[in-house]
C-alpha cells in the first residue's frame, strides 16, 4: 500500500501538485468565508482572519478556524509530497527546491496550527514561511523555462509574479490598510497562475525532448 502510494507521488508530474493546491485552497477559502461568523469582506480582510478562533467584533469563529486549519494543513501535505517527489529525485539542481518545498509545507502547517488571534507571531512565522518559499520556487520555474519562451512572455509572467508581491509586501509591513487585503489576493493569484503556468510548461517541453530522443 505505501510503495503504490510512494510511487504514484513520486510520478505525479510537478504541476499537478500546484493545480490541487491550488483547488484545494479555492474549496476550503470559499467553505470558510461561507462559515464565518459576521460579514467577511473579502477584498479587505486577509484570508488569515477566515482561521481566527473569534470573529471581527467578538463572536465564536470555531466553525471557519477549523475550516482553515484544514485547509493549511493539506497545503502543507501536499508540498511535503512535492518534498518527496524531490526528494526520490534528486540532484544538485533539485536540492534547493527539495529544501523549499520542505519549508513551504512546515509554514502551512505551523499557519494552519496557529491561529492568527491566539498565536499571532507564530502564525505570521509560518505565513512568511509558505510564502516566500512558493515566491522562490515560481521565480526559479520561471527562470527554467525562460530560453523556451518569448521574451514578452517571460517578462510578464515575471511582472505578473513580481509586481503584486512587492507590493503587497511593502503595503504589509507599513500598515497600509485596506491596500494589504486588496494585494494580497492578486499576490496569491499570480503566484498561482505562474506555479501552474511554468511548472505544466516546462513539463510538456521535457516531454517533447524526451520525444526527440527516442526517436533518433
Amino acid at each position: 500500500m505505501m510503495k503504490k502510494i510512494s510511487k504514484r507521488i513520486v510520478n505525479f508530474p510537478v504541476s499537478n501538485f500546484f493545480v490541487v493546491l491550488f483547488v484545494i485552497n479555492i474549496i476550503f477559502i470559499y467553505l470558510g468565508i461561507y462559515f464565518y461568523k459576521g460579514t467577511f469582506l473579502f477584498w479587505q480582510y486577509p484570508f488569515s482572519d477566515i482561521g481566527a478562533t473569534k470573529a471581527i467584533g467578538g463572536i465564536e469563529n470555531y466553525k471557519a478556524s477549523l475550516i482553515y486549519t484544514i485547509d493549511m494543513i493539506l497545503s502543507g501535505l501536499i508540498m511535503l509530497g512535492l518534498t518527496y517527489h524531490y526528494y526520490k529525485k534528486i540532484h544538485k539542481r533539485n536540492l534547493l527546491i527539495t529544501v523549499l518545498c520542505f519549508l513551504c509545507g512546515g509554514g502551512f502547517i505551523i499557519a494552519g496550527l496557529s491561529p492568527d488571534d491566539i498565536r499571532p507571531n507564530i502564525h505570521v512565522l509560518g505565513s512568511a514561511l509558505a510564502i516566500t518559499a512558493l515566491w522562490i520556487l515560481a521565480t526559479n520555474y520561471l527562470f527554467e523555462i525562460k530560453k523556451q519562451l518569448k521574451p514578452k512572455v517571460y517578462y510578464l509572467l515575471q511582472s505578473v509574479l513580481q509586481i503584486p508581491i512587492f507590493a503587497y509586501a511593502f503595503a504589509y509591513f507599513s500598515g497600509t490598510k485596506p491596500a494589504d487585503g486588496i494585494l494580497q489576493k492578486f499576490t496569491l493569484a499570480g503566484m498561482s497562475f505562474v506555479l501552474i503556468y511554468a511548472t505544466s510548461y516546462y513539463q510538456k517541453f521535457n516531454d517533447k525532448v524526451k520525444e526527440k530522443i527516442d526517436d533518433l
